[in-house]
């Protein structure tokens, strides 16, 4: 069994206490504390914090090596009122570290409790379940040499199991105590190790004198979230750290030997591994100048390696720089600190400040001695880039300008955020020029273009990734600017050209328009998207003109064609990729036609349709004569061609309408006016021929609309055996068959028979094709119930209609005659 008493209160450190009076009579060693449990002698331990227990000791131990193969143990056992325990015993090195490791088998779980000789327990742990098996694994340091207990106990609850264990010194990379501790030069050191405890310490040690500014600066990895702690000593105690920083310097204040302790403050012992760098650095004397007078000289490629002693330390760095070369200057910081870089022109200008470690490019605008400050973030060092990167090779000014020829393709390179690259070029009056670029390095980096005329005028800024295009409206030197739009610091490639569009060949203004005569069709180009290219012709009211736009598949969405009258206001529009204009002019005189948009060649197509041949109305229809074909064209989109006929019902109209080869469709768009009924002939091969019919006599008419040229002719009428309408249905008597002829696939017939409440029926079609049938109650219009099918039960005496009509089948529909028989079972 064992016998537990917790601790109440955190312990003391070579101090007296009121409410631990035993921890008077205690001297603790260094690392130590006091701890005095109620019913428990005082007992020095390495943790004040963590919970001490005591243990009951058995008259017998089990002796425990530290070295050899894990020991498989005994049976433990434990139910809800008494648990067994296994106690061992070993012999231990003072200010070492253990690693106790083990499983429990097939039990809830285990603890471990590691004791002095007298059973005051400094260390507890519980396994942990893994892969079904609970496993521990404990490491711990005891203070002084001699021996240790370690118990080991079942989780309370009904189980039994086995355990195996094992014990063995871990090897220490540094030591623990300021005797074995690693000594390391105190003005320079750089050091490593590996905590493999929480309860692990290394301890460095070096020589210093008084008056000294330390710099303690580490990273660490691993430790499982754990943070390494710093403690720099001399002699007579712990130096106070100057600032809040993680790197704050340490002032010595006395002379001779001095200890750097690293440790963790984590309360939880186990499975641990922090590995850590750490640089010692006497920084007493400063580095670099804070100053201009004081400024340390850069040569034109240096890499310089500096400390900031305190938080509000500048490092001053000056170089000779030229006009038209650029520098990369960059400033390495350890991670998680900054360093920052101003450069401070000659006339004291400042000129570019940043942060980022990667170099950047720096261009200067003043010739003369230039200053580099850099600031950091706090106490740490850093490394400074400096190089002489190449010579600006373009112009930032129209003095300075690169000339350039249309059709070159040129190369540049933006070296900071500052930087423009000007070109230059000679324009002939009246023709076009588009100057494009684009950004080598992506689209994450635009482009701005600027172009002027020589007295300095702008005369195009287009938005970003767009071309500079102008007409030029004099001969002479034409400028662009270029610059990066991106504030990135480090360079970025991009390619310009430069294309004459050539002289501009038609007006761009109705004043200016070149005179046509429809039909025309010709070729353009547009010089500049501010371009427009205008065409004038004469044409009567009443007339139709149709007006056709192409342009590069590129520039689809870019081009509009459009029609003006003589005052200029737009009549009729179109963009591409459907530019088509067809338009009815209200008014006699001259119009105009437009083109503009992208820059780009494009087709041009215009034609005067003329007068419309038919009329829009019924009113104003061209009448239709039985086998007599008429021709016609729809002059515009919205152009409707009507003809008239007079019709009766009972009848059957059967037409064709053929559109010229050109119909992308094949078909005529054909409407049927104060009809019935229109549908496909069936029976034709062609996809051409239609069949209508009426449901009162009158005129009706057909209605062509779209823009195409096509013919149509009347081409049969046909009497319906059997009409469609329920007033006009046919008689049928019971028993005897009626013959029926289907003419159309619009044609339906109906029939009427007087059937019997309660009698069934059957009901029986002859034919070879398929046919759809149904019968309603001729007084209510209700169905009437088929309870087969073919089999017809009306629910009251009466009337009944039967209307039938073809079906398709598989897609496919038949006509032809059939015979309808209606029989009582």
């Amino acid at each position: 069994m064992l016998f537990v008493a917790l601790s109440l209160a955190a312990g003391c450190k070579d101090e007296r206490r009121p409410y631990y009076p035993e921890c008077s009579r205690l001297t603790c060693p260094e690392g130590e504390a006091c701890q005095d449990l109620t019913g428990v002698v005082p007992t020095c331990v390495s943790n004040p914090a963590q919970t001490l227990v005591r243990i009951a000791l058995p008259a017998s131990f089990i002796p425990l090596p530290t070295t050899g193969d894990p020991v498989e143990g005994t049976t433990l056992e434990s139910d809800l009122f008494h648990a067994s325990s296994v106690y061992f015993d070993f012999e231990a090195t003072g200010q070492h570290l253990y690693q106790l490791t083990g499983t429990c088998r097939d039990m809830s779980g285990c603890s471990v409790f590691v004791a002095d000789a007298e059973g005051l327990s400094f260390h507890e742990a519980s396994s942990h379940g893994s892969n079904g098996v609970e496993q521990f694994d404990v490491r711990f340091r005891p203070v002084r040499a001699g021996r240790y207990i370690i118990a080991l106990a079942p989780h309370s609850g009904e189980s039994a199991g086995h355990y195996s264990l094992q014990l063995q010194p871990l090897p220490d990379d540094h030591g623990d105590l300021a005797e074995s501790a690693t000594p390391i030069s105190g003005d320079d050191a750089t050091f490593e190790g590996v905590l493999q405890a929480t309860s692990d310490r290394d301890v460095f040690a070096f020589h210093a004198e008084a008056g000294q500014r330390l710099v303690v600066a580490c990273t660490q990895e691993g430790g499982g979230g754990a943070y390494l702690q710093r403690t720099v000593s001399s002699a007579s105690g712990e130096l106070l750290m100057e600032g809040a920083q993680v790197d704050s310097t340490y002032l010595t204040a006395e002379s001779g030997p001095h200890l750097i302790t690293l440790s963790t403050p984590s309360l939880e012992d186990g499975p641990f591994n922090l590995q850590y760098r750490c640089r010692l650095r006497n920084v007493t004397d400063d580095d670099h100048g804070d100053t201009a007078a004081e400024a340390t000289p850069l040569g034109t490629s240096a890499l310089e390696e500096g400390w900031f002693q305190a938080p509000d330390d500048v490092d001053v760095f000056q170089a000779e720089l030229s006009p038209k070369a650029y520098y990369l200057l960059g400033c390495e910081a350890p991670a998680g600190r900054q360093c920052t870089v101003r450069v401070v022109a000659p006339s004291g200008a400042v000129l570019q400040q940043f942060t980022t470690s990667d170099p950047a490019v720096y261009v200067p605008t003043e010739a003369g001695v230039h200053s580099v400050e850099l600031r950091g973030s706090g106490v740490h060092d850093y490394r400074l880039r400096f190089n002489l990167g190449d010579v600006d090779e373009h112009g930032d000014t129209p003095e300075q300008a690169t000339p350039i020829q249309a059709g070159s393709v040129l190369q540049g390179e933006f070296h900071g955020p500052g930087d423009v690259d000007v070109f230059a070029f000679d324009a002939l009056v009246a023709h076009g020029y588009r100057f494009t670029c684009t950004s080598r390095a992506g689209a994450a980096y635009p482009l701005a273009l600027v172009m002027r005329s020589a007295d300095g005028a702008v005369v195009s800024s287009p938005p970003n990734h767009t071309p500079a295009e102008m007409l030029a409206s004099a001969a002479g030197r034409y400028t662009v600017q270029v610059q990066g739009l991106t504030r990135a610091l480090a360079p970025h490639p991009y390619s310009c050209t430069l294309e004459d569009r050539g002289p501009d060949v038609h007006g761009d203004i109705l004043a200016q328009a070149t005179p046509i005569t429809l039909p025309v069709k010709l070729g353009g180009r547009v010089e500049t998207s501010q371009d427009a290219d205008v065409f004038s012709f004469t044409a009567e009211a009443g007339q139709f003109i149709l007006a056709r736009l192409g342009v590069p598949p590129s520039d689809a969405l870019r081009d509009e064609v459009r029609l003006l009258d003589a005052s200029g206001q737009v009549l009729a529009s179109a963009r591409t990729p459907s530019a088509l204009i067809s338009h009815r002019l209200a008014t006699s005189g001259t119009f105009f036609l437009e083109v503009r948009g992208a820059a780009n060649d494009f087709t041009f197509e215009a034609e005067n349709l003329g007068f419309d041949d038919h009329g829009d109305t019924l009113e104003t229809a061209t009448p239709l004569t039985q086998g007599v074909t008429v021709s016609g064209r729809g002059q515009g989109t919205q152009d409707r061609d009507v003809f008239s006929l007079p019709a009766e019902p009972g009848r059957f109209y059967r037409f064709v309408c053929v559109p010229e080869v050109g119909n992308n469709i094949g078909l005529c768009n054909v409407t049927l006016l104060n009809g019935h009924r229109m549908g496909w002939d069936v029976k034709s091969p062609l996809p051409h021929d239609f069949i209508f019919d009426v449901s009162a006599s009158g005129t009706v008419g057909l209605a062509i609309d779209g823009l195409e040229t096509y013919t149509i002719r009347l081409e049969e009428v046909v009497l319906d055996d059997h009409s469609w309408q329920a007033a006009q249905a046919t008689p049928l008597t019971l028993g005897s068959a009626m013959a029926g002829v289907f003419e159309a696939a619009i044609d339906e017939d109906v029939f009427v028979v007087t059937l019997q409440q309660g009698v069934e029926y059957r009901l029986r079609l002859d034919t070879t094709f398929t046919i759809r049938y149904s019968a309603v109650d001729a007084l209510t219009g209700l169905p009437v119930p088929s309870p087969l099918g073919t089999t017809l039960r009306p629910q009251t005496t009466g009337p009944v209609l039967i209307r039938v009509l073809p079906a398709a089948l598989d897609g496919s529909l038949r006509l032809g005659p059939y015979e309808l028989r209606v029989d009582s079972l």
